[in-house]
Order: structure tokens, then C-alpha cells, then sequence
């Protein structure tokens, strides 16, 4: 049994989504960590080759931190159609780090308004678990056959590179292994569980929630 609000609540009805009611679960901070936490990581572990075009109903959510940012985002997207290149490298952690299930899951304090996208997945295209055994045998593996890595010069504010950034979270750290076997996404392993996308190209369309 866990605590909501003074009740105690079954974690085989929670876990099961009959009672996942995310804005309510968030009145309680604890509870709703724990419950996204085992809820996102039953999800994205759920299969040794998911398909993350199958979660696009449960939704793929990004929350933008600043306005100014998201006008600039929407921008980009609008003028390409496609998910540029400097949303993966930009920022401190490589790749785009995404919530699971409800728009609120991307944050826990707000000093203002959340801009949040969501992300839809082309079919085809699947995501890379670090704690697959399979997984960690494909990428030991691999030789990049003198196949050059566009990573190693995608500079964060000119100080480390995308590679580096990749192999500091334990990613696979070369895009062509992603490209070669259609990981578009893999698993972010910290305080929280997140899919991170890190193929562009992977991505179908992002939807602006405003």
C-alpha cells in the first residue's frame, strides 16, 4: 500500500493506470515521484525492441523552460517542418529529455506558466535501453568502420561536444549505431526515467501546448 491524502491506495490499481489521475497524484510530491517513477520505467521496459511510435497515444511531453525559448523553438519548427539538429546538442544534457502520460509529469516546481510540446514517432523506429543485455551487445559490438561521427564536433556553448555529453550518461555515443539500428530514442536513467529522443529524423511531428 502507498498514502494519497490521508488514504491508503492499492499499487497494483495505480500501477495497472485505473487510478492515474497525474494532476491529483501531484498533490501528494513523494507519491507521485514514486508513481511516475515505476509507471514510466514498467512502460519503456515493457519490450526488449519497443516501438516508440506505440506510445504516441500515451504522449511524449517536453516542457520548455523559458517563453522566449519556446517562441524561438516554434520558430524552427514552423520554418523546417522537421526537429532541427541543435535541440539534441544545445542544452547541458544531450538529447531531448520527454515525460510520459500527462503534460504536468514534466515538472515538479514552476516558477511560471509550463510551455510544453509533444512529441509524436514515426513507425519504424525504436528505443534503446541501457539495461538490455541485447541492447549492450549490439553497441559493444559495433565498429564504426572508419564512419565519421557528426557528434564529435555538435559543440554545447562551445565547451564539450555531443559525444562527450552522450557518453557521460553511458549512451552509445556514435549517431550512426542510432541510424543503423533505428534507436530514435533511448532510456535517461537519473532521478527520474525519461525517453530521450536523439534522432531528429525519428521524430513525426512536435505539437505546441499552449
Amino acid at each position: 500500500m502507498i498514502t494519497m491524502n490521508g488514504k491508503d491506495m492499492d499499487w497494483s490499481r495505480l500501477i495497472d493506470g485505473k487510478d492515474m489521475d497525474w494532476p491529483r497524484l501531484k498533490e501528494n510530491y513523494r507519491t507521485w515521484r514514486f508513481a511516475l517513477f515505476k509507471k514510466t520505467l514498467g512502460t519503456l521496459s515493457s519490450s526488449e525492441m519497443l516501438e516508440l511510435s506505440q506510445l504516441n497515444d500515451i504522449g511524449y511531453y517536453h516542457n520548455v523552460r523559458s517563453s522566449k525559448a519556446f517562441t524561438k523553438m516554434r520558430t524552427e519548427m514552423n520554418g523546417t517542418g522537421a526537429v532541427p539538429e541543435n535541440w539534441i546538442y544545445e542544452k547541458g544534457e544531450p538529447g531531448i529529455w520527454t515525460a510520459l502520460f500527462d503534460p504536468c509529469n514534466t515538472y515538479s516546481i514552476s516558477s511560471e506558466p509550463p510551455h510544453i510540446m509533444q512529441f509524436y514517432f514515426k513507425d519504424g523506429f525504436y528505443l534503446f535501453d541501457l539495461d538490455s543485455s541485447k541492447h549492450q551487445e549490439l553497441w559493444a559490438s559495433w565498429q564504426a568502420n572508419g564512419t565519421s561521427n557528426p557528434w564529435s564536433t555538435l559543440l554545447n556553448g562551445g565547451t564539450s561536444s555531443l559525444e562527450e555529453r552522450m557518453k557521460s550518461q553511458g549512451f552509445p555515443d556514435h549517431k550512426a549505431f542510432y541510424k543503423e539500428h533505428n534507436f530514435g530514442a533511448t532510456i535517461g536513467y537519473s532521478d527520474y526515467i525519461s525517453a530521450v529522443v536523439v534522432l531528429p529524423e525519428a521524430v513525426e511531428k512536435v505539437v505546441f501546448l499552449d
